[in-house]
């Protein structure tokens, strides 16, 4: 219910800015009649406006991001190829991304011809849409571009900070980093990776292993060993979770503290009073990632979060 709310009044908000903006195209030529209002430049206001945003959503877009260094070693780790997958396609999308800004931001200046490409990117940013060249991986459809360069702007900081991780050429490195999954570009062939590596390091077959959740409590961090992986950002939908237990919560969506991921034999011993909750990409729920095994406090009842959709969020950022 709060999820459609929160939709209908970004769409409303949408219809009011197409309203507005329209009639600025309409009469974006030097036809317009002059107002007031567009100062001495003789700019229409949806081109002075455009420039500032262009100019904003660059400064928050770091010019690159660095490539990892592949080596015979690295490559034979899971968890490496999976992240220099995600840095090498945030880097070119990183790349079209600044490149269009800068066209659209010199256009809009005055100092650059258009191509129908620049015309259709400007139509869809002036209308605040995300543009369709940019939209390479999965995002809610009610995402503003506004609310969208924020959004990739962390992710590639998140790379930044792998690529920092491993500049000394080892793999095992990744391990020790704590990753926001739902900035992944493609957060379930994380979990993919992550399993990899564990079976790879123990030679034990995939079949074998079973995903083991922990979530700590904000005043303490998850141990880990060699099986395990850490990941922030979570966040759980109509529950909350104390001393890794669930209670039903009036709380629409509360955060997880640190949550470690740990890959078992299915021969180890399982807590008793499990529930399977669903992980989701972001709030929408049209994405289902994979599912986790967590502890309910004592006195709930596992009827009651089925009842009331009980779910794992990546991912926010974007809603």
């Amino acid at each position: 219910m709060a999820s459609s709310a929160h939709n209908l009044v970004i769409n409303l908000l949408k219809m009011q800015q197409l309203d507005e903006e329209d009639e600025e195209l309409a009469y974006s030529d030097e036809s317009k009649p002059k107002k007031g209002g567009e100062g001495s430049e003789g700019r229409p206001a949806w081109m002075r406006t455009m420039e500032n945003n262009t100019s904003s959503w660059l400064k928050m877009l770091p010019p690159t991001l660095t490539a990892l260094k592949r080596t015979v070693e690295n490559i034979k780790d899971p968890l490496y190829r999976f992240f220099e997958r995600e840095v090498n396609f945030g880097l070119k999308l990183l790349g079209s991304v600044r490149q269009d800004l800068e066209d659209v931001k010199s256009i809009t200046s005055g100092g650059k011809k258009q191509t129908n490409h620049h015309r259709a990117l400007i139509q869809q940013l002036t209308r605040g849409m995300i543009p369709t060249s940019w939209v390479q991986y999965k995002v809610p459809s009610s995402c503003s571009v506004a609310a969208w360069v924020s959004d990739f702007a962390m992710r590639v900081k998140q790379l930044t900070k792998v690529s920092e991780a491993v500049q000394g050429n080892s793999a095992a490195a990744l391990k020790t980093v704590t990753v926001w999954m739902g900035g992944l570009f493609n957060p379930e062939a994380f979990i993919t990776a992550t399993r990899q590596c564990v079976a790879q390091a123990n030679s034990w077959s995939l079949e074998e292993l079973s995903l083991d959740v922990t979530v700590a409590d904000e005043a303490s961090a998850p141990s880990l060993d060699d099986c395990s992986f850490t990941v922030e950002g979570l966040q759980v939908s109509g529950a909350v979770c104390r001393n890794n237990m669930l209670a039903i919560s009036q709380e629409i969506i509360t955060p997880l503290h640190l949550t470690r991921l740990r890959w078992i034999r299915n021969t180890e011993g399982r807590a008793a009073n499990l529930i399977q909750l669903p992980v989701y990409l972001n709030s929408s729920r049209a994405n289902l990632l994979f599912t986790v095994d967590l502890p309910l406090a004592q006195g709930q009842r596992m009827t009651d979060f089925h009842e009331r959709g009980v779910a794992i969020i990546a991912s926010t950022a974007l809603n």
